[in-house]
């Protein structure tokens, strides 16, 4: 197999750099990453403007040690237009989001926070969690650099024959589960919406035949009065 040039990979966060050091670390490991670059976010569009030229590929770095999950779309989120621009500039499969240092990093939390902050799936390829637990979980934490590496170095390498093993109850099994998540949960809202519209129609043309059938009756009983010597 020929394997394209290596990637720049930046990590743009709010995060000091000693935060995700270990996730540099990691990143330089990868045989498709030729180079990673932490950009710190500042209020500055110019400067990330600057810094997202420089790279092939973006991962919005986010500690919940800051206190909270607030990505994108709650109460003084911290990535909104710097998601939506690096989606913009370097496109969707180029766009990785990481939350660090949860209390759980399983399935129904990624279904959880996607749910809540959907901009993260509009604008990004995919969200990976890691727990505080995971980082001292060898097999946990090469399953998700596993993935990570994938999602970064599509089509430089082949995608892992071995579904990754499963971690505190996760059941992701391919870097679209969350994608996935969010288009089931899509899914059934659409499909409850179109059992209501089509109950409302049923009973409004029930509704609508009772009263015709009413006004029949009462024409019916008007004639026959009117008949009458």
């Amino acid at each position: 197999m020929v394997f394209n040039r290596g990637k720049t990979v930046g990590i743009f966060s709010r995060e000091s750099e000693e935060t995700y050091q270990w996730l540099i670390n990691d990143l330089l490991k990868f045989k498709g990453v030729k180079d990673v670059r932490p950009v710190y976010i500042s209020s500055r569009l110019e400067d990330l403007r600057k810094h997202t030229e420089q790279c092939d590929f973006a991962i919005i770095y986010h500690s919940k040690n800051r206190g909270r999950v607030n990505v994108t779309d709650v109460t003084d989120s911290l990535y909104d237009k710097e998601l939506e621009y690096l989606y913009t500039s370097l496109g969707l499969k180029n766009v990785l989001v990481v939350i660090d240092d949860l209390d759980n990093s399983d399935y129904a939390t990624k279904c959880q926070i996607m749910e809540h902050q959907p901009s993260i799936n509009k604008w990004a390829w995919d969200l990976i969690l890691i727990d505080k637990q995971e980082k001292s979980d060898s097999d946990a934490m090469k399953a998700k650099l596993e993935e990570m590496e994938w999602i970064i170095t599509r089509g430089n390498i082949a995608a892992p024959k071995k579904k990754p093993p499963k971690y505190q109850g996760d059941t992701i099994d391919s870097p679209k589960s969350s994608r996935r998540c969010c288009n089931k949960k899509n899914m059934f809202a659409m499909l409850l919406i179109l059992i209501i519209v089509l109950l409302s129609i049923m009973i409004g043309y029930i509704r609508a035949i009772y009263e015709h059938m009413n006004l029949l009756n009462n024409h019916n009983n008007n004639a026959s009065q009117a008949i009458k010597p």
